[in-house]
């Protein structure tokens, strides 16, 4: 009897005890960025988010914006079914739409296309904010002197 209450409670400690199976260790992640200027400032160009020492004139205010490439999916069983049935049924409750971003660096392109039809060669105090389903570059045009 005392060897039938020892291997219950044995087996009682053991049931709820932690098991460690899916402990793991999770390797060391550096993440980082890096936005690579060289190729326009060897085309003499400036891009910064601060002020630069160089002398320079204001040309005004410039905002560059690109709308992602957008899919929409649209569930028409679903919507034809909910009008049959006599509901009024709105459309955009059976779409879904997946926004795909370029990368950063193609705002930047787009930035420096623009800012040299302007007549500049440089963007200071840039800001970049992100949307849904676009991205925009906005700061000061620049010429230096």
């Amino acid at each position: 009897m005392k060897k039938l209450i020892l291997l219950a409670l044995t087996a009682a400690l053991f049931s709820c005890s932690t098991q460690l199976d899916y402990l793991r260790t999770e390797p060391e992640r550096v993440n980082y960025s890096f936005l690579d200027f060289s190729k326009y400032a060897q085309k003499g160009f400036y891009f910064s988010p601060r002020d630069i020492t160089t002398n320079y004139k204001v040309l005004g205010e410039i905002s560059v914006t690109i709308q992602n490439k957008t899919v929409v999916y649209f569930d028409r069983v679903a919507f034809e079914r909910m009008n049959r049935e006599g509901y009024q049924a709105d459309s955009l409750a059976y779409m879904s739409f997946d926004y795909v971003n370029k990368p950063i660096a193609s705002l930047f392109d787009k930035a420096y296309e623009v800012c040299v039809k302007k007549g500049g060669n440089g963007l200071l105090f840039y800001k970049i904010e992100s949307a849904l389903g676009s991205q925009s570059i906005t700061g000061t045009l620049i010429k230096t002197e």
